[in-house]
């Protein structure tokens, strides 16, 4: 999980997070799926960054999944 302290929200710390572990994670994989609640902020951030919902876990939690580019 990746949480941004309440005083750096919303100045794209979590964005700039994001896009270096995905630089990182594109080196070793071409798919990377992950879960999270419904209904969260997560959830709207993932869908923002281009993740494709792509059903649900046992618990409910929503199952996400992205591609590396070509």
């Amino acid at each position: 999980a990746l949480f941004v302290a309440p005083e750096h929200e919303r100045k794209g710390v979590g964005k700039a997070l994001h896009e270096t572990m995905l630089t990182w994670y594109w080196q070793r994989a071409a798919t990377l799926r992950l879960s999270t609640a419904p209904g969260t902020r997560a959830e709207l951030f993932y869908r923002k960054a281009g993740y494709s919902s792509i059903g649900l876990t046992k618990s409910g939690e929503v199952i996400f999944e992205l591609h590396r580019p070509t």
